[in-house]
């Protein structure tokens, strides 16, 4: 081979070089991007399942208690309506019927 065709070949390499590098560039700068969305993602998830998680938790600790003073309050209202009264837990029509027409 002649000097020339050796220079001409480093030539074309080290273009080819110069083009990875650009390319590899951009690729970095496009994954940092995407590991941001990414990172930004999860981050959004766990806020969503705060927001799920801490309210029913918090549901489960007062909920009852809650229930409690209800029914302590109101039971003079359901005296009628009872559990034992009621076919498969539903309410049965008749009971509802006798306390709403009941003098």
């Amino acid at each position: 081979m002649t000097e020339e065709k050796i220079e001409e070949k480093k030539m074309n390499v080290e273009e080819m070089m110069l083009k990875n590098l650009e390319w590899s560039q951009l690729i970095y700068e496009q994954n940092k991007k995407i590991q941001r969305r990414l990172t930004l993602i999860v981050i959004t998830k766990y806020i969503w399942i705060a927001l799920i998680l801490i309210p029913t938790i918090f549901g489960f600790i007062y909920l009852p208690a809650l229930l409690e003073q209800f029914t302590k309050q109101y039971g003079g209202l359901l005296n009628g309506i009872s559990a034992g009264n009621s076919v498969n837990g539903s309410i049965n029509l008749e009971d509802v019927t006798k306390m709403l027409y009941a003098k």
